[in-house]
């Protein structure tokens, strides 16, 4: 994997608002022209600057050309025998950052979706040229363009869309790790410049790698600007995070958003930082149905992450404290993905399953029809069934969010096979086709598809970002370099998950009862705020008029909303993604209809 970049740039980056532009297919198109096609597809209120007659680009932050840190002369990049990245530098050796990227070359135009999962860039194209954004919200073809029934389906199934689809016809996403070339006869390709196949280190062992783990992030939260505020939620990763800021002598403080003095995760978190004599101030925070419908459009596509709920909350919370555009935001994302996490042990259930596949509909429809029951042990095996998928990935059973999906939208059996082979295909082009064991394939799809998307989510594809600006010490290039050698026994103890990264926090001293406690997440609150008696009619009255969305929904997918939430059971976190599904893509395409536009200043 390329480890050519950098934190702070990392940080400054996440700081661009919109990025945006046209590129021509043929050579020397007017200005003029390019102008007036960049006036016609893009929503903006400033003038895009032109280059080398083939791009007409708009970067907000930038005042002059030379400012953009992100476009940069390079020549041809290139795999090396040994499946690294490498590049050769023009002799201007300008640096090309890995957050989203435009390269002009003298033969080629690269448009790069970031290698860090930052920022993912959305294109479409015409006969004439490639209308780029870094939000889909940018283009003027998104308020009419009709929706993709199997863009809906994928983020239904799998939370997220991944590959090159999204939900509006003709609209397509440059792949996290991807980049397209465009050269000057007007031809195009798009290929990866990532490799993150794992290559397990049996030399490795329990010492050792806690000990590089520990320096790997060190050195990372060394790199961020002095009085970073910690995002502290008092599980593993967070507090690990938090111990080495301690020992490093840093001044810093931390901070959760609370629902209610009673959440169980709030005392916890006191009860952790008063052990480490830790400064922490949480937010308590009342939810009304407004935060429920901006957080989910504040985002440049729509993802079924619980977690863009109280992540818009307490970025709206921390900016009305703190004034000034240097707010920094330290984020432990990313330690499950690459340190383990519980569902990884069961890899290998997931490949057997798919063996089973003839029986995944028949599991399907059982459990569709007592949905209502879910949590009961009895179902357990039933709903595995129904997530599993048909061709032999263990990582797109995990991927499934709920095996309610093809109850909800009327889709074929081809199109969701058409879904897998999109997603394995997605998966080898970022291990470079490298041969890999069961829990390698089910971290890379973790780390590489759904983490990266809730990264992505929370850092430069909200409204917020141009103001806050999100580190991910765990998304470091060093960090996820050695994760990516440690071998498969280290990523769980018996029932426990990342037990490396657990025995760290306890060995700088942290008391076990904290390190190996389950936390319960944002899944009961959400619950909680969906079944209110302030939200819940509001909510059901949103989704279940006719709307876009429902019009592709069978009457099943309709009715379950109320049919769950009514219902006074506890979900489990299938049904929950199922009803959080509607909820979301509901309200995300009714605000692309009827927003006039992400105006960029």
């Amino acid at each position: 994997m390329n480890s050519g970049f950098s934190p702070l740039r990392l940080i400054k980056n996440i700081l661009n608002k919109i990025l945006c532009g046209v590129l021509a297919k043929d050579s020397n198109v007017p200005d003029k022209v390019l102008l007036n096609w960049f006036n016609r597809e893009l929503y903006s209120s400033s003038q895009p600057k032109v280059i080398d007659g083939r791009a007409a680009l708009l970067a907000p932050v930038c005042k002059e050309l030379s400012d953009l840190t992100f476009i940069s002369r390079y020549e041809p990049v290139f795999w090396s025998e040994t499946g690294g990245y490498s590049k050769g530098w023009s002799e201007e050796k300008l640096r090309v950052d890995d957050d989203c990227s435009i390269i002009i070359s003298p033969h080629n135009i690269a448009l790069r979706s970031t290698a860090s999962g930052a920022s993912i860039l959305y294109y479409h194209i015409t006969n004439d040229y490639f209308v780029f954004a870094t939000s889909i919200k940018q283009f003027t073809k998104a308020r009419f363009t009709q929706l993709d029934p199997l863009g809906i389906g994928e983020i239904l199934r799998f939370g997220a869309g991944y590959g090159k689809r999204t939900v509006l016809q003709g609209i397509e996403r440059l792949p996290f790790g991807h980049q397209l070339d465009l050269n000057r006869a007007g031809t195009f390709k798009v290929s990866t410049f990532v490799n993150f196949a794992r290559k397990p280190n049996l030399d490795w062992n329990e010492s050792d790698a806690k000990e590089q783990i520990k320096k790997a992030l060190e050195r990372s939260l060394a790199e961020i600007p002095e009085k970073a505020l910690l995002l502290f939620s008092g599980g593993v990763d967070s507090t690990l995070l938090a111990q080495i800021l301690r020992g490093s002598g840093r001044q810093f403080k931390s901070t959760m958003l609370a629902f209610g003095d009673q959440d169980s995760e709030l005392e916890n978190a006191r009860g952790i930082s008063e052990s480490m004599g830790m400064e922490f101030e949480p937010l308590q925070h009342n939810f009304e149905l407004d935060d429920l419908t901006s957080s989910i459009e504040a985002y440049s596509s729509p993802t079924l992450d619980f977690s863009i709920l109280p992540t818009y909350c307490l970025g709206k919370e921390v900016l009305a404290r703190n004034q000034g555009p240097d707010i920094r935001l330290i984020d432990g994302t990313g330690g499950d993905a690459w340190f383990g996490f519980g569902s990884m042990k069961n890899s290998g259930v997931w490949r057997r399953l798919s063996h089973l596949s003839k029986f995944r509909k028949i599991a399907q429809t059982i459990f569709a029809r007592w949905a209502h029951y879910d949590g009961v042990s009895l179902l357990w095996p039933i709903k595995a069934m129904g997530r599993a998928s048909i061709r032999n990935n263990p990582g797109l059973g995990h991927l499934c969010t709920t095996p309610l999906y093809s109850s909800m939208i009327k889709l074929s059996d081809e199109n969701w096979l058409e879904m897998e082979d999109e997603i394995i295909s997605l998966y080898g082009n970022l291990t470079d086709g490298a041969e890999q064991d069961d829990v390698s394939q089910l971290q890379i799809i973790d780390a590489c598809l759904i983490a990266t998307s809730q990264f992505a989510a929370k850092t430069s594809q909200w409204d917020l970002s141009s103001e806050c600006g999100t580190f991910y010490p765990f998304f470091t290039p060093e960090v996820v370099n050695i994760a990516r050698t440690l071998p498969s026994d280290l990523f769980f103890s018996e029932s426990h998950a990342k037990p490396l990264l657990k025995d760290l926090t306890i060995e700088m001293g942290l008391p076990s009862q904290f390190s190996y406690r389950k936390k319960s997440g944002f899944q009961p609150p959400l619950q909680k705020i969906l079944s209110s008696p302030d939200t819940l009619e509001e909510v059901l009255s949103l989704i279940e008029e006719d709307n876009e969305v429902k019009s592709l929904l069978t009457n099943y997918a309709a009715e379950l909303p109320r049919k769950l939430l009514l219902n006074k059971r506890p979900l489990t976190i299938q049904s929950l993604y199922a009803i959080w599904g509607i909820i979301v893509l509901t309200i995300w395409i009714k605000s692309l209809r009827t927003d006039s536009g992400v105006i960029v200043d």
